[in-house]
């Protein structure tokens, strides 16, 4: 055998060894995300006929050597700083320095038109049935940083977006006749973005002047004033590192501008009394913004989506919830998890209502309507879709108690009508849904007295099945 191969086979062994060799010697890289615990493998996976689990957990180990991370590291740093574009699993390079979060892109696929109107009768819907209640629930949205800033994203990065501008322009529009409640700090940071960075090029947030302008715009829509914007003399320079080169495995660090003597000079001089009594729901956006926010609501409870939440947090809830999502996870918090009514917030605002609603009294309406239900000696025979309508009285804040009992599993829902429609017309999403409430049903609403004198509409169960002893009483709080 050749020497050239003998060298060339103990090179291509030390070469295959290193990461494993690196590992046993000084453990985990410092840059490794969430890396296998020995103590959480499953060993007998490792050992059994299949080896999908086996390579999977061996490559995360290896790429998550010190030896493999500088790997990673290597090649982000050639791609991004020597041939000036990156496009790995998470990020992709924009214009110049810029870079994105690809997840915020769908896959270039748009947001289907129908479940953005239905989460935004939803956000109408939780809103309602809150401040029947007595408090004061709001949402937020804090933009993607491809749509405040559209022409960083060049030639690549653009084609990758797909869909997205478009997503964007028209969710808003429909906010803007669905649910005009809706904080959009979008509406204040677009104005300044063509002069200014308001988001730092290689992170997904954006800068301390970014949140002065959202901030401002938070206390436009709570005490109908804005503080003064910073001045120059507020400016001040610094560094940070970032997130998107965190996800690069890039150990390096982004120059920007933070602002000294604003939060607690001009921002805090517009406030003659704090907003106690809040709960802020957020994720990091809003983290970002924690001293601002405090200035505005004081001891706020902050519930932080990225974390867990402490036991007994719902159990009193306080008058006033602002609830803040990025964009580009807002529609499915809203219809699918963390603001979706089987969500610890949406059974909240549905227990907190029905406690209000116990003290409701009445008499039972007189136009009671029923549709694809089915009066029998025993009770009422339900068949798929149907649906109770009934008037709610005038005088006050309408409230009703509406009690029965079934053989369906399935759940309940409470439609009600669309705001500013002069009929009762009724649409997805501007529901409440009522999942865990057995067979022996007793569901209890009050609504604001916008409600008065309008129609509602129950879906007793949503699958076919049979109704006895249904009663219901509706009267004004």
């Amino acid at each position: 055998m050749r020497k050239i191969d003998v060298a060339a086979g103990v090179l291509f062994t030390v070469f295959m060894l290193l990461p494993g060799l690196s590992l046993a010697a000084l453990g985990y890289s410092q840059w490794a995300e969430r890396p296998p615990r020995w103590n959480s493998i499953d060993y007998r996976a490792l050992v059994a006929s299949s080896d999908g689990y086996r390579r999977d957990t061996m490559a995360r180990i290896l790429t998550f050597s010190p030896v493999g991370m500088a790997s990673v590291f290597f090649k982000s740093y050639l791609d991004y700083r020597v041939f000036g574009f990156i496009n790995s699993s998470k990020v992709i390079s924009g214009r110049g320095d810029w870079l994105f979060f690809k997840s915020q892109f769908r896959d270039g696929k748009c947001l289907d038109p129908k479940d953005t109107a239905r989460a935004l009768h939803r956000t109408v819907a939780m809103q309602d049935v809150a401040a029947g209640s007595g408090i004061d629930l709001r949402f937020s949205v804090s933009p993607d940083k491809s749509v405040v800033y559209p022409d960083q994203l060049g030639a690549r990065a653009g084609a990758f977006a797909g869909c997205k501008q478009e997503s964007a322009y028209r969710w808003r529009a429909l906010a803007r006749t669905i649910n005009p409640e809706l904080i959009d700090h979008y509406q204040a940071i677009a104005p300044y973005s063509r002069d200014q960075d308001l988001y730092f090029h290689t992170d997904t947030h954006w800068n301390p002047l970014g949140i002065s302008y959202a901030m401002r715009q938070l206390a436009m829509a709570y005490v109908g004033r804005q503080p003064p914007p910073p001045t120059k003399s507020h400016l001040k320079p610094a560094s940070r590192s970032t997130d998107l080169m965190r996800l690069l495995r890039i150990d390096d660090v982004e120059n920007f501008e933070f602002l000294k003597g604003y939060w607690r000079g001009p921002f805090r001089e517009a406030f003659k009394e704090k907003l106690s009594g809040t709960m802020i729901i957020h994720d990091s956006f809003y983290n970002a913004a924690r001293l601002p926010l405090k200035i505005m609501f004081g001891d706020y409870v902050g519930l932080n989506l990225n974390k867990k939440f402490e036991k007994g947090v719902w159990k009193k809830l306080p008058r006033r919830i602002l609830v803040n999502s990025v964009e580009r996870s807002f529609f499915g918090r809203v219809l699918k998890s963390s603001f979706s009514w089987n969500s610890a917030l949406g059974r909240a605002v549905v227990a907190h209502n029905m406690k209000a609603a116990t003290a409701c009294t009445g008499e039972p309406p007189d136009d009671v309507r029923l549709s694809q239900i089915t009066e029998t000696a025993t009770g009422l025979l339900a068949k798929k879709n149907s649906q109770i309508l009934f008037r709610l009285p005038e005088g006050g804040k309408p409230c009703f108690r509406i009690s029965y009992k079934t053989d369906s599993k399935s759940p309940a829902q409470l439609f009600l009508p669309v705001r500013g429609n002069s009929g009762d017309g009724f649409e997805p999403g501007m529901s409440i849904d009522f999942t865990d409430v057995g067979s022996n049903r007793v569901l209890a609403i009050v609504l604001p007295e916008s409600y008065a004198g309008r129609t509602v509409r129950l879906d007793p169960i949503i699958n076919p099945g049979k109704i006895s002893g249904f009663k219901i009483r509706a009267g004004t709080m």
